[in-house]
């Protein structure tokens, strides 16, 4: 078949493609379906638009770590773009939030203790897909590790895959094992935003998992991706340059390789819309737009001037509960992550992703620039203390979701750990305007100069949790510099506590305590409640005796100031059975 390298506004124009901003309907609108894999039940939804008759194409789509179907679904609006062009989308679900892309079995750090045979998923997915409509092309999606899975099933499955697109994804060493001698022959988009913060451009060896051998893994960087499997697809080694797009021609079997850096996309899935805080591309450049072109047979070769930016593109990741329907509203609670760390990363000590699931809500881990919170913005003066502007950012992303999620806006909740607690503090200060319902702070204290616009604004819910031998955020308190050249010390964990039950009018003497059963004689848990509040407006506090700066119930932070990890109380479980029933009043 013809490939016809041609601009990429002709090529959507003359295919009648629509870039539409309008939903297919308000919001997802997947069918979740079960498969039984090697006798364990995995999950995947399929979207099948209601007009479609006959022959149609297929697209798998995999969502990157700790994320889900149903999240890739909403924030890739990839059925909308499946009902104007006439696709049917399927959206598999990793199982324990990991793929299973190869790397595990040389040593890679994955999540979950029973890893799955993820290429026999995809393959039984496709199968059964096939069983109940015609499939006239296959393509394969991925984003982030989704990618990496999707490069595995291009080198190991038994799919005829006819396309791939890989969106903030890169290759790895062993993907050449995995291939072989095999000739690639399916058309191949790489698609990379400038402002990637998770995979370096220039790729690295990992010094930390050496092979048996000596040799180190090696992550590639995104041109070596794609000459990777350039190489892999015979293609011609020099790639025809227009702009920021390389595209690889001549290829076995009429294939092409093309690889676009876009300017105005971060780790993260090209859209466009009325984003404020995330990703905002221009229409041509959406990843649903983009993937229409590929399976169109004309793979892009030129990029729409970006759009102007409010802000550089932040990234988060969220995760969608499989029983999501966007029928209703569904809560949503936001989880800010430590310093030095990511979204991805407090997903894995936290097991929040999993607490979402059996409770039906949301949970987005956004990331803070620099793996870090400044959570003294608007409080201390200086450039240093107000860049970035976290707590716009924060307020904005609730919108951005908004967009693509039906959420609940009354109860939109909030929680931190150490860096993140303290960002936390900070919101729960911040007077207007406020989106969170509910606060909750881990392993973090009170800087003095938040009591003031503490004080002016209104009181708010909060829970507490604090571990008595925490050596990161010492319950007595840390020194800090409020100006250049000045030290001070923080409130201690007691103080912070007492300064917002005082706050929320409550009564000290009259706190509620219950000591926690112990599980064993290193660690145990003391709650209070302080519920007896003027305001109604209660306040939690949990005591972890012995306890390290770890999250209780989760002992997945592999570094010696965890400490302790208590696993009596699920703090995951605890925050939401706090938070919610709390609503912000209607305006």
């Amino acid at each position: 078949m013809r490939r016809y390298l041609i601009v990429l506004a002709f090529v959507l124009l003359g295919a009648g493609l629509s870039f539409a901003q309008e939903p297919l309907s308000t919001f997802a609108v997947s069918e979740r379906r079960t498969l039984e894999v090697n006798g364990v039940e995995r999950i995947y939804s399929i979207y099948v638009p209601e007009t479609l008759d006959g022959p149609a194409p297929l697209v798998v789509a995999l969502h990157g770590r700790f994320s889900s179907g149903k999240a890739f679904e909403a924030t890739t609006q990839l059925s909308r773009h499946a009902a104007e062009n006439g696709w049917m989308v399927a959206y598999p679900q990793a199982y324990e939030y990991s793929w299973e892309d190869g790397g595990r079995e040389l040593g890679l750090p994955r999540v979950g203790n029973n890893p799955q045979d993820d290429t026999a998923f995809i393959e039984q997915l496709v199968s059964a897909v096939s069983a109940d409509h015609e499939v006239s092309h296959l393509s394969l999606v991925g984003f982030d590790t989704g990618g990496s899975m999707v490069e595995r099933l291009l080198c190991e499955s038994d799919l005829a895959i006819s396309s791939v697109m890989l969106v903030s994804a890169v290759g790895w060493s062993y993907n050449a094992d995995q291939c072989g001698e095999q000739v690639i022959q399916s058309d191949i988009l790489l698609v990379y935003g400038v402002f990637d913060r998770v995979y370096k451009p220039t790729g690295e060896e990992l010094a930390d998992f050496p092979q048996p051998d000596g040799s180190l893994i090696r992550r590639f960087g995104f041109y070596e991706t794609a000459q990777f499997w350039a190489a892999q697809a015979d293609c011609e080694a020099a790639p025809e340059q227009i702009g920021l797009t390389s595209v690889f021609q001549n290829c076995a079997g009429d294939a092409t390789v093309a690889a676009m850096l876009l300017s105005d996309l971060a780790h993260d899935w090209p859209r466009s819309g009325a984003y404020q805080a995330t990703t905002n591309t221009a229409p041509e450049n959406d990843g649903g737009a983009l993937l229409a072109a590929l399976i169109g047979d004309a793979l892009p070769v030129e990029i729409t001037e970006p759009v102007e930016l409010i802000m550089t593109p932040r990234t988060f990741l969220a995760y969608v509960p499989t029983g999501y329907t966007g029928q209703e509203p569904m809560p949503v609670l936001f989880a800010l992550h430590g310093r030095p760390d990511s979204g991805a990363g407090f997903a894995t000590i936290t097991d929040l992703s999993r607490v979402a699931e059996e409770h039906g809500f949301i949970v987005v881990f956004p990331d803070g620039v620099d793996n870090q919170w400044n959570y003294l913005g608007g409080i201390m003066q200086g450039e240093m203390f107000n860049t970035p502007d976290d707590v716009a950012f924060l307020n904005a992303l609730v919108d951005d979701l908004a967009i693509d999620l039906n959420i609940d806006l009354s109860r939109v909740y909030l929680t931190g750990f150490s860096n993140g607690g303290f960002m936390t503090y900070r919101m729960a200060c911040n007077p207007t305007p406020n989106r969170f319902a509910g606060y909750a702070v881990a392993g973090a204290l009170m800087y003095p100069e938040m009591e003031l616009m503490c004080l002016a604004a209104p009181p708010r819910p909060l829970l507490v949790e604090h571990g008595t031998e925490d050596i990161s955020i010492s319950w007595e308190g840390i020194t800090h510099m409020p100006q250049p050249g000045t030290l001070a010390v923080t409130r201690t964990v007691l103080q912070s506590v007492s300064f917002w039950a005082a706050r929320n009018g409550c009564v000290e003497a009259g706190a509620q305590r219950t000591d926690i059963p112990p599980s064993d004689d290193q660690t145990s848990v003391v709650q209070f409640d302080f519920g007896d509040c003027a305001s109604e407006m209660p306040i939690r506090f949990f005591a972890v005796m012995g306890g390290g700066h770890g999250w209780p119930g989760v002992d997945n932070l592999r570094h010696e100031i965890a400490g302790k990890v208590n696993m009596d109380i699920n703090l995951g479980e605890e925050i939401w059975t706090f938070m919610k029933d709390f609503r912000l009043p209607e305006e």
